[in-house]
């Protein structure tokens, strides 16, 4: 009996080592995988998300300078909505839907020249943007905020 069992416990034993082993290769290689993929647009990431900012600032400076029908030049109108595709394609699902809230905003103020949106929603909704993009890229937002406080502190 036991020549008949300490051959298959060494089978089974040999297996379920077998078996382990490929599940914790596959573990680990899944981890490196999704970590390869998480880098691979990091850069497009970061462009998208800084041209859109871009397009945003130069909305506002130019908004003063609109012609006197109100419209909004079709350049930046055509760049904010490309920055906005740009970063629905590469984004997280966070990114892209704290991209819209604040994208909506500006259009509401921009756009549509509605002086009733609260410049609170715009810093709030800009905000949270920004903590969505800081958390996608890893970067501690808090601590973001507090070196840009202290380097305006040291300024003032």
């Amino acid at each position: 009996m036991d020549m008949i069992l300490s051959p298959l416990i060494s089978a089974i034993s040999g297996l379920i080592g077998v078996i382990l082993g490929g599940l914790l290769s596959y573990s680990l290689e899944k981890k490196r995988w999704e970590r390869e993929d998480a880098k691979r647009f990091d850069l497009e990431r970061r462009q998208a998300y800084a041209k859109f900012f871009r397009v945003v600032n130069d909305l506002g400076d130019a908004r003063s300078d609109f012609s006197t029908d109100g419209k909004v030049p079709r350049h930046l109108q055509t760049e904010f909505v490309n920055s906005l595709t740009e970063i629905e394609l590469l984004a997280s699902p966070a990114v892209c839907k704290a991209t819209t809230l604040f994208a909506e905003v500006v259009s509401e103020s921009i756009f549509s020249r509605n002086s009733k949106v609260p410049i609170d929603q715009w810093g709030l909704r800009r905000e949270h943007l920004l903590e969505a993009i800081h958390s996608e890229m890893g970067v501690d937002h808090s601590s973001m905020l507090s070196s840009l406080h202290s380097v305006d502190d040291g300024a003032a």
